[in-house]
């Protein structure tokens, strides 16, 4: 990834390149891990609420359970419902994976549109080339025309 984010900007802004994608990339991964904990957290306290918790102690041993920091007279409570939240917060992020899988894939694929003769290949009926004909874009935006063969 990082070849491709360097590879599609002019040489001399290359550092930049590498450095934006590196920040925008820990940062994501930041983000998502807070987000993964705090939804274990909720999910976690709502099985212990469930489980006859009241509401703010249920939240706090939650917190801490997350955190890894379990006393041993919540272990009991919190077995269950941890499982339980782990359980759950795999499937959603199992789902969000499909999902951004799905979205790269539809993303990236080539067309599969097969162009009829004379339609979209450069070339007019009867071989006459299209103006244009041969022209491609290089990672930089500007245009070049390839070697006639």
């Amino acid at each position: 990834m990082d070849n491709a984010a360097v590879s599609t900007v002019p040489v001399e802004n290359a550092g930049a390149a590498a450095g934006i994608f590196n920040t925008m990339r820990i940062t994501g991964e930041a983000v998502a891990v807070a987000g993964a904990s705090a939804l274990l957290a909720a999910l976690t306290a709502a099985r212990l609420n469930d489980s006859g918790l009241p509401t703010g102690a249920a939240t706090r041993i939650a917190g801490q359970a997350v955190q890894g920091q379990v006393a041993e007279a919540h272990r009991p409570a919190l077995t269950e419902g941890l499982t339980s939240a782990f359980h759950t917060l795999g499937l959603v992020l199992a789902a969000l994976s499909a999902l951004g899988a799905v979205l790269t894939h539809l993303a990236l694929a080539p067309d599969r549109a097969v162009p009829k003769p004379g339609q979209g290949d450069g070339v007019r009926p009867g071989g006459v080339p299209k103006s244009g004909a041969g022209r491609q874009i290089r990672p930089s935006g500007r245009f070049w025309r390839a070697p006639r063969k």
